[in-house]
């Protein structure tokens, strides 16, 4: 609930949200405490909690808020530009087509040892679609960002597959009790890292509209000719309802604020979608320079295999 309404009612003006944070905490560690003391746990708190399952749970979280891009940017940009859910549907059916692709292509290829590849093609996909998703205008259609929005749905699709199969077969061999604590593992990131992802993104638009908006209002002087001629054309809209020029122009100040607060609404969806872009890439780079350092440290641990030379006689 917090997560959700947080940017809603703002995360430091109302207390009923931190206590909602305190009870949350609160909830999850009685939950733990009551899971070590038990003989037969119901949950495996101590496999949750080794490395190789943090690790695992880290990279889960981390895609599922990068995916924050498709379900918080493209679909709410469109809203705030007026569009109604009968207009964006051909987007949906690409995004479903996409997801299809990524579907058929897991079940083709996916191979145990090449869930590396998947990973970084899947993080290569989102931030190929959240970087030209970042050069929104507010003429932007939903048949502009068809193929940005396929590259993002492909690479979920590649990713969630390919992280459910090398999470479950380890759990699968130590028995039933960790493929329980696996499934928990697996939709805790996704639930959480969905609200997550929609709470800091949706936060950092209202943070950036708020700044674009003063930017662009910085430039609102009456004594610029180019704002009052813009603002007369505004204004002449309503000159066969008003005959009042001062009510006239004031309509037109107006619009012209609409205006201003629209394209800030843009500006601030294109410095979220750079964002996630960034955090993609920078999860890609991490992820093949680990690979790097994993293939340097095998060569440096692989014995010589040439023959030592017999002694001559």
């Amino acid at each position: 609930v917090a997560l959700s309404l947080g940017r809603i009612y703002w995360w430091l003006e109302a207390p009923w949200l931190g206590w909602l944070f305190a009870g949350a905490i609160l909830c999850l560690t009685l939950a733990a405490i009551i899971e070590l003391q038990r003989e037969s746990p119901l949950i495996d708190i101590r496999w949750l909690a080794s490395p190789a399952t943090l690790h695992f749970a880290t990279v889960l979280l981390l895609f599922r808020v990068v995916l924050a891009e498709q379900t918080v940017g493209a679909s709410n940009f469109f809203l705030a530009l007026g569009f109604q859910n009968e207009q964006t549907l051909p987007l949906y059916g690409v995004i479903l087509a996409a997801i299809l692709a990524g579907g058929f292509t897991c079940a083709a290829l996916l191979r145990p040892g090449r869930e590396t590849a998947f990973y970084a093609a899947a993080l290569f996909c989102v931030m190929a679609g959240a970087t030209l998703d970042s050069n929104a205008t507010s003429l932007t259609r939903p048949d502009d960002i068809y193929l940005n929005q396929a590259l993002v749905a492909y690479g979920s699709a590649l990713f969630l597959p390919t992280a459910m199969g090398q999470g479950l077969a380890p759990a699968i061999a130590r028995g039933p009790i960790y493929i329980l604590s696996f499934i928990v593992v697996f939709l805790f990131t996704q639930s959480i890292g969905g609200l997550l992802g929609s709470a800091l993104f949706g936060s950092f638009i209202t943070l950036r509209t708020s700044f674009h908006y003063s930017q662009l209002a910085e430039h609102f002087s009456l004594a610029d000719p180019l704002v009052a001629e813009r603002i007369r054309q505004l204004g002449s809209t309503y000159s066969h309802m008003l005959t009042d020029a001062a009510l006239t122009r004031a309509e037109g100040v107006t619009l012209l604020a609409q205006q201003a607060t629209r394209e800030a609404i843009v500006l601030a969806y294109n410095d979220a979608f750079l964002l996630i872009a960034v955090i993609a890439a920078s999860a890609l780079t991490g992820l093949l320079v680990h690979l790097a350092i994993l293939r340097w440290r095998e060569r440096l641990t692989v014995p010589a295999t040439t023959p030592a030379p017999a002694p001559q006689p």
